[in-house]
């Protein structure tokens, strides 16, 4: 929390501070600390106004916290909005 909080803000690169920490604390099971981490990357995302790849993966990524704490309804709807984004981004051919 410390790098992200060195991180010049808002902006993009913040965003991508908070959404590899949501994804660490996912993966060292601990999906309710992760969750404020990535709805704060999504929202720093949004404000900067870009639709690139990781900000369309944040919200598979908060899904997954979501699910991890057994919140399935509230996960699917986040999925096929990610799934969606990825298939634009995809097909105007946003690199990864």
């Amino acid at each position: 929390r410390q790098l992200v909080a060195e991180c010049p803000g808002p902006g993009v690169d913040r965003a991508m501070a908070l959404h590899d920490l949501g994804i660490l604390l996912t993966e060292v099971g601990r999906p309710a600390d992760a969750e404020p981490e990535l709805r704060a990357a999504d929202a720093e995302y949004r404000a900067a106004g870009r639709q690139v790849w990781y900000a369309a993966t944040v919200g598979s990524d908060l899904a997954a916290a979501l699910t991890a704490q057994g919140r399935h309804a509230e996960a699917e709807p986040l999925l096929r909005a990610a799934l969606a984004a990825m298939r634009r981004l995809a097909a105007a051919g946003e690199p990864d």
